[in-house]
């Protein structure tokens, strides 16, 4: 079980890091007017940096923090980090505003994928262990997919994230599992 839910919290991690690029036009269009390529490039290139900042900063910081109070506790607020940046995203209302969310949500994306990988790997009995670790690094992939899937199939932006909420069972996954 555990394995699962770590596998779906980097799937939601992969979906919270390219959702943004599927709808990256529509969302420079709706916040700021805009449809030419040069800022369509300046809000994709500094919400893209802050949302890679916030991936290492959150893995640095909620790894550390799960070495204190434990990696249940610590891994339950990265998934749920990550999933409010998501349904967040879906009411920002500014590119300002936009660039901080992507911070958060890369926060708990990077942590997610951090302690999901580091329980598995100490729950996980040496046969084996290569395999599994194998099959989570392929996770966030699959989220990139998905979030293709996302794009394919709903035309709102603001929808897609609020759909991308879904994420917050995760949460109460980890809590139990």
């Amino acid at each position: 079980m555990l394995f699962v839910v770590a596998y779906l919290a980097i799937v939601a991690a992969g979906i919270s890091g390219t959702l943004f690029s599927a709808y990256l036009p529509v969302i420079v269009r709706d916040l700021t007017g805009a449809i030419d390529r040069q800022s369509i490039a300046s809000v994709g290139s500094s919400a893209g940096a802050a949302f890679l900042f916030g991936w290492s900063i959150g893995a640095i910081l909620l790894g550390a923090v799960g070495d204190r109070i434990g990696r249940k506790m610590a891994f339950f607020t990265s998934v749920m980090v990550c999933t409010i940046g998501i349904v967040t995203t879906a009411w920002a209302p500014s590119v300002g505003m936009l660039i901080v969310i992507r911070f958060i949500t890369g926060a708990g994306a990077g942590s997610s994928l951090l302690l999901g990988a580091v329980m598995v790997s100490e729950a996980w009995g040496k046969d084996g262990r290569a395999w599994m670790m194998g099959i989570l690094a392929n996770a966030f992939p699959v989220g990139l997919i998905v979030s293709g899937a996302i794009g394919n199939f709903i035309d709102d932006w603001r929808t897609a994230y609020q759909i991308g909420g879904s994420t917050m069972l995760l949460g109460l996954a980890v809590l139990f599992v």
